[in-house]
């Protein structure tokens, strides 16, 4: 059986590239730490694949806080790394003890790997086919019966 959590994540997975680091973080109940991987403009490559951020702390800002900055540590094949061979592009150094400003982290591309933390406040609700709408225009109807009438 599927956990609330793995369900969660699915979800967020399923928006594809359109999430930032700071949609990833309230959509996920404020929980920190969590782990994402950025792919620029859809290139997942095996480079991108073998490179992540844990992120532990963010700092929201712009309107209604869809902007701001995302605090994190650089991994690549799975362990803590510079975030460049090159020392004056690296954002992040293996010896950082403080999480470093993620460049890009208000941007699109990002992808939610796992929600290390408990959430804070409560995640955005996952709805299934047979759920009913709590409030708004379809309030009361199914989920699966909104689609077939009113896709838009």
């Amino acid at each position: 059986m599927i956990s609330e959590k793995e369900k969660l994540i699915k979800a967020i997975r399923e928006k594809g590239l359109h999430n930032s680091l700071i949609s990833i973080y309230y959509n996920i109940g404020r929980a920190l730490p969590f782990t994402a991987q950025r792919f620029p403009d859809g290139r997942v490559s095996g480079w991108y694949r073998s490179q992540y951020v844990e992120v532990h702390k963010v700092k929201p800002s712009g309107k209604g806080g869809q902007y701001g900055d995302a605090f994190a540590f650089y991994y690549r094949n799975g362990v803590r790394a510079n975030s460049s061979d090159n020392p004056s592009y690296c954002w992040c150094k293996i010896d950082d003890i403080e999480p470093q400003p993620v460049p890009c982290g208000a941007c699109g591309s990002w992808v939610l790997l796992d929600i290390l933390g408990d959430p804070t406040h409560d995640p955005v609700k996952v709805l299934e086919l047979d759920d009913v709408f709590e409030r708004g225009k379809h309030k009361g109807e199914k989920v699966v019966d909104v689609i077939h009438s009113d896709w838009n």
